[in-house]
């Protein structure tokens, strides 16, 4: 069945200030002109904050230490292998890859962006898989994209993600959603880094994706449900403690699959696989196709007492789009590696 999109709020315009009933003081700013702030690359320095956490000083981003290539390298080339033999069993499905670097792909250390886990990613795979990325190619990058003390993307680098990812699937001519960023004044949040150095001096102001959609039904596993929680932090209804998880809670949070329809059977249906990063992203993906199938492998089989069959998955749903969108996180964790090729 079909239901009015579950995220619409009753706002006519799009100022820079909105000021709700509750007397909650909206942002709302054009995703295509956001900038965070963060213009140029000052002079810095990266303190050591213990457990794997550094932070840059000059702006209190929390970071990773980079990955060295003995270890990501037999992770790449293993999931390189997978989706090669998946290209070569399926000469029918288009297929896509979308990587987004984070801190962990740079060397802050000597202020140094030389995207190698990316380019050796890429060199393992068939050159029929069609690929794109968010770079990081300096430390404003960072700042403009990232939350300070979360490893997830902020609202800029989600819609960055968005963009890119439509326009490597249906070209650059597709017509993008008239997005915006909202920000409620106030509202801070501290991420996981925070949380991992038990530092909540630092905060964040949270930012998310909005947008005005055609009308959409959702299934969370199996189950009609509304995904995410956007429309009640536009009424002021969210948790107020310190070190909550305003990302999972806001945008959603990690299922074994997600469906979206859209109604539109003039386009095609598409299958999308991700982890948290893609949660923030997925009703303005799936807005551009019919129906959109989300997995999280991590929980797939948990929740729907089966383990994930690519073959008859794509066959039962008419899917010949299949994107797998994620940092490295998810590139390398081989609890997202699709164990039944289905060949």
């Amino acid at each position: 069945t079909e239901e009015t999109d579950p995220n619409k709020a009753a706002i006519e315009t799009k100022p820079d200030k909105v000021v709700d009933s509750s007397g909650q003081i909206m942002h709302f700013y054009d995703a295509l002109t956001y900038n965070a702030g963060f213009s140029a690359d000052v002079s810095y320095k990266i303190i050591p904050r213990g457990a794997n956490i550094l932070e840059i000083n000059s702006s209190n981003h929390l970071l990773y230490a980079p990955v060295a290539a003995d270890i990501y390298m037999p992770l790449l080339e293993k999931r390189a292998a997978c989706y090669n033999k998946l290209v070569k069993d399926h000469p029918d499905v288009n297929f896509y890859l979308f990587y987004i670097e984070t801190d962990i792909d740079a060397d802050f250390f000597n202020c140094s962006f030389p995207h190698n886990i990316l380019n050796n990613y890429v060199s393992l795979l068939d050159p029929k898989i069609k690929h794109d990325k968010l770079l990081i190619q300096s430390v404003s990058d960072y700042q403009n994209l990232f939350f300070k003390t979360d490893h997830h993307w902020n609202a800029k680098g989600q819609f960055e993600g968005y963009k890119k990812a439509i326009q490597l699937i249906k070209g650059e001519n597709e017509e993008l959603i008239d997005i915006s960023i909202v920000q409620i004044e106030g509202l801070k949040t501290n991420g996981s880094k925070s949380r991992i150095i038990n530092d909540f001096t630092i905060s964040d102001d949270f930012t998310f994706l909005w947008a005005d959609l055609p009308s959409y039904s959702t299934c969370i596993n199996g189950k009609e449900g509304v995904y995410g929680k956007k429309s009640d932090y536009l009424k002021g209804n969210y948790p107020k403690e310190d070190g909550f998880n305003h990302y999972g809670n806001c945008n959603g949070w990690d299922y074994g699959i997600v469906e979206y329809d859209f109604n539109q059977p003039e386009k095609d249906n598409m299958l999308m696989f991700i982890d948290s990063f893609g949660n923030s992203v997925l009703e303005f993906i799936a807005a551009h196709f019919n129906k959109t199938y989300v997995v999280d492998l991590r929980y797939y089989e948990k929740e729907n007492g089966a383990s994930f069959n690519f073959k008859e998955f794509i066959t039962e749903n008419d899917i010949h789009e299949v994107l797998f969108f994620g940092p490295y996180y998810f590139h390398t964790n081989e609890l997202h590696l699709i164990g039944d090729l289905g060949g």
